[in-house]
């Protein structure tokens, strides 16, 4: 229920101590290598509390491919026993309609699972459940549409619970956004979260919060651009922010569903 500054003094002991065990091994000529898996926004705040940054060598586990989540998919599929070519252009439609609203209907999933891997088993998963109880021999785009629904609201839950784990009490500021417009100034998102309740002095915080967990992505040249666009780096988002100024900002249609949110600006 939040990242104090003792969990990051446990975090980086613990990493002491797996190096101490290294060398503790290797005066016996036994080779062992440590790993410490952090989620990434954890990582982040350690290194900002951390003088002697890069002395550790990390490695991003992030998936910002989509290509990589469909490899994902199409492994699912082959191991389920599905005959045929085993790409996924010949698979996939086995198993869904081609498009959905008409977009490529992967890509349309991939868009909305976060570029997370268990997301995207979760939506695609929801879809499915509604196929197999509505007698379809495939997904179908009703299917898609109350798949994304049941999604949705997971969805908003575990980034809630995400979000609390590093900021005490936040865990309920995505549901300020029930109903508002998709597309936001940062003006209007701050309006938003004093309509609701929040203290002004948690603005800043909790606008890069929502930045950095996907709710809200950056509108450039007609494009939104998530989190994941720019491989998890806060800092890069934040000078495009500087530099443009005046950004409109796009709630992630994932959670669109689950907060009432429609398209009209």
């Amino acid at each position: 229920s939040g990242l104090e500054q003792e969990d990051l003094l446990i975090i980086r002991a613990l990493i002491d101590a797996t190096k101490k065990i290294e060398r503790q091994f290797g005066r016996s000529n036994v080779i062992v290598n440590t790993i410490v898996f952090l989620r990434n926004d954890v990582y982040e705040l350690l290194v900002k509390e951390t003088s002697d940054r890069g002395k550790e060598a990390s490695v991003l586990l992030d998936w910002t491919d989509p290509d990589l989540l469909r490899e994902l998919v199409r492994l699912r599929i082959v191991s389920n026993g599905i005959k045929g070519d085993e790409s996924f252009e010949s698979l996939w439609p086995k198993i869904c309609v081609s498009h959905f609203d008409g977009e490529d209907s992967s890509q349309y999933l991939i868009e909305r699972s976060l570029m997370r891997p268990r997301f995207l088993l979760n939506l695609i998963s929801q879809c499915k459940s509604v196929a197999i109880n509505l007698n379809h021999d495939r997904i179908q785009e009703k299917d898609i549409e109350k798949g994304l629904t049941a999604y949705s609201t997971d969805l908003l839950t575990d980034i809630g619970y995400e979000i609390n784990d590093v900021e005490h009490n936040m865990d309920d500021v995505l549901y300020a956004f029930i109903s508002t417009k998709s597309i936001n100034t940062k003006d209007d998102i701050y309006m938003v979260l004093a309509d609701f309740g929040v203290d002004s002095q948690f603005f800043d915080k909790i606008f890069d919060l929502l930045l950095w967990y996907g709710f809200i992505g950056l509108i450039i040249n007609d494009e939104t651009k998530y989190i994941y666009d720019f491989n998890y780096n806060m800092r890069l988002m934040a000078g495009i922010i500087k530099k443009k100024g005046n950004i409109e900002y796009q709630i992630n249609p994932a959670f669109w569903p689950a907060l009432m949110i429609t398209n009209d600006l």
